[in-house]
């Protein structure tokens, strides 16, 4: 109801791929017989999404199913509903607001207030929410300032010094070691 007060035009893509694409997830492979081909299940709807806007629809979103064929945690499912939404000329401070806007909203509609309790602590959904960048985070949290340690190598060192350990860290490039860093040692106290 949000996103349609907010004039967003609800779409549905398609489940099946021809390519693996969206997220860097590793897909799942279905194999489709009166074709003879193999096809990927999505993981995730953001490519066809980006065409639509591309296209010249301005504001659209989808609850999509998604599939990722990986590690088995309370973070990760194989079998997922998601909600993605674009919106053209946006930059990320209106994404920011509209996205704080859209949860607090949520949050008051469910529980009719905007501060909750979860497992003994109370959360207070009431925009503006604190803000900070990922380098901000993960040196709060490592002493490890990304900034600092441009290369590969570098921040590899300086995350063996700090004895936390992250899975397959040697086939990581730069991007990919922060986004690791930064779900091993911040993502979980958020």
């Amino acid at each position: 109801n949000y996103l349609g007060q907010h004039n967003f035009i609800e779409v549905e893509t398609p489940i099946l791929s021809a390519t693996a694409s969206g997220a860097l997830a590793k897909p799942f492979i279905t194999h489709h017989n009166a074709l003879d081909t193999d096809f990927y299940l999505r993981i995730a709807p953001e490519t066809y999404l980006k065409r639509l806007i591309i296209g010249g629809y301005d504001r659209i979103y989808e609850m999509a199913k998604c599939f990722r064929n990986e590690g088995l945690d309370p973070s990760h499912l194989q079998e997922f509903t998601m909600l993605e939404y674009y919106v053209a000329y946006w930059n990320w401070q209106d994404n920011l607001k509209f996205t704080e806007q859209l949860i607090s909203s949520l949050v008051k509609s469910v529980f009719d207030d905007y501060k909750i309790k979860s497992f003994n602590n109370e959360i207070d959904w009431q925009p503006p929410y604190k803000a900070v960048t990922m380098r901000e985070q993960i040196l709060n949290d490592t002493k490890i300032d990304i900034d600092m340690q441009s290369t590969v190598t570098s921040l590899k060192l300086e995350i063996a010094k700090q004895g936390i350990v992250i899975e397959d860290i040697d086939t990581l490039g730069y991007g990919n070691l922060v986004d690791a860093l930064f779900k091993k040692v911040s993502r979980v106290k958020l």
